[in-house]
């Protein structure tokens, strides 16, 4: 017979008695043969042949900045962090004012900033 023009509701021939009472074993044929070869070498080495067991600065360290210094009294130049110790009032002064120019780390606008220990700001 020859096939309909366009998609039917219902089948055009009924089920014959053998696809229900004796299927055939599935699947009739191999679907595919193995890969001939294996998709990639092995795989390639670590990036570090040793791994880090920890860091090597704990992220939570707080210590003053012993490199900066300060003009104190006289023109003496001291360490800024031992200056701030003596008037912790200091910890909130503008870091360009009291700390020398060739020392003074940017990024810290205030003297607590360079000295975080002495001005209490670490936090455990």
């Amino acid at each position: 017979e020859n096939p309909t023009s366009s998609p039917t509701y219902y089948s055009t021939y009924p089920p014959t008695q053998n696809s229900v009472e004796n299927p055939t074993s599935s699947p009739t044929y191999y679907p595919t043969y193995s890969p001939t070869q294996t998709p990639t070498e092995n795989p390639t080495s670590s990036p570090t042949y040793y791994p880090t067991y920890s860091p090597t600065q704990t992220p939570t360290e707080c210590n003053d900045n012993e490199e900066c210094y300060a003009f104190a009294s006289g023109h003496k130049i001291i360490p800024v962090c031992e200056w701030v110790k003596k008037a912790l009032n200091r910890c909130k002064f503008e870091s360009k004012l009291y700390v020398t120019p060739e020392s003074l780390p940017k990024g810290s606008p205030l003297l607590r900033d360079i000295c975080p220990k002495s001005c209490g700001k670490c936090t455990l």
